[in-house]
């Protein structure tokens, strides 16, 4: 039994206008369509922002959520049912309109919602295949054609979301626009970091964000460590981490995101992100370093 851990720095997402009307995705004929059956109630937990919605009606009734644990965090979303019948297997979430499917989420996991019954945790996001490789162009060269502006215009634009591979039938979700709910959750993003001791208005201005420093070295160590009484268990993790880093580039803090794991996962996981993880710290405007944060994501897995 072989066991395998990845380390992901969060990735921040942009994007730009959609694709003409003509390349849209049709939602299939045999999609079970589903209406909001309860209002977005959005949730300032201790360590993210949550917005949750039900759909459906008795006999239909599907929990979904979109999660974020940083302004710097990707989006993350859990659809679960008790009602609909489950038949896991290669997972599409496409957010629509868009013009390709979106079969790729790294990470899909199933999990069991509390009183709606099982489902999946998955990495997603808003962009098309087109918008995704111009928000890496922007991260890898900077492209001065990405501005939040189009995030949210992108945002406001989608309005459901089409799960396949969950359910015995794909699922379709009239969402309505993302917008103001997107709009509430970096309302809630803002005051999640500034109830870590940061100055979120120092963070919407940095010249460079901390930076792991010589990180190859640190992530094989803890890759080459997992819970020996879990793993004798069988059993798997994912660890969402936040790290507080100084001006000297040193981690002060590491506090474990999601709680959903046994605790010896988390506890390890933190363990070693302070005594290895080591960073450049953030720069202000004026290229001053100041404190911030850094988050990761731990997979632990056995193959």
């Amino acid at each position: 039994m072989n066991a395998r851990l990845r380390l992901a720095a969060c990735l921040c997402l942009f994007a730009v206008p959609a694709a003409p009307l003509s390349a849209q995705i049709a939602v299939p004929d045999d999609a079970v369509r589903l209406s909001p059956s309860t209002p977005w109630n959005l949730e300032y937990a201790e360590e993210g922002c949550v917005a949750r919605r039900l759909f459906g009606e008795v006999g239909q009734q599907t929990y979904f959520a979109l999660h974020r644990y940083s302004p710097k965090d990707g989006l993350r979303l859990t659809i679960a049912s008790d009602d609909l019948d489950r038949r896991i297997r290669r997972i599409g979430v496409t957010f629509l309109p868009n013009t390709v499917r979106d079969w790729e989420h790294d990470g899909a996991y199933r999990i069991t919602v509390d009183e709606w019954g099982e489902g999946i945790l998955a990495n997603v996001t808003l962009l098309d295949e087109i918008q995704q490789q111009l928000a890496s162009n922007r991260e890898t060269r900077g492209d001065p054609r990405l501005s939040d502006e189009a995030v949210h215009a992108r945002e406001a634009e989608v309005d459901g979301v089409l799960v396949e591979g969950v359910f015995r039938d794909p699922v379709y979700l009239s969402t309505g626009s993302l917008g103001p709910i997107m709009g509430a959750m970096r309302t809630c993003l803002d005051d999640l970091v500034e109830s870590w001791g940061i100055d979120m208005e120092v963070q919407q201005t940095l010249s460079r964000p901390v930076v792991p420093k010589d990180a190859r070295r640190w992530t094989r160590i803890i890759s080459e460590n997992y819970p020996r009484t879990e793993l004798s268990r069988g059993q798997q993790a994912y660890v969402r981490a936040r790290m507080i880093v100084s001006e000297e580039g040193l981690p002060t803090s590491c506090v474990v995101q999601n709680l959903m794991n046994d605790e010896s996962f988390n506890i390890l996981a933190c363990e070693l992100l302070m005594k290895n993880a080591r960073f450049e710290p953030a720069l202000d405007a004026n290229g001053v370093p100041v404190r911030s944060y850094w988050t990761t994501a731990i997979r632990y897995q056995i193959q």
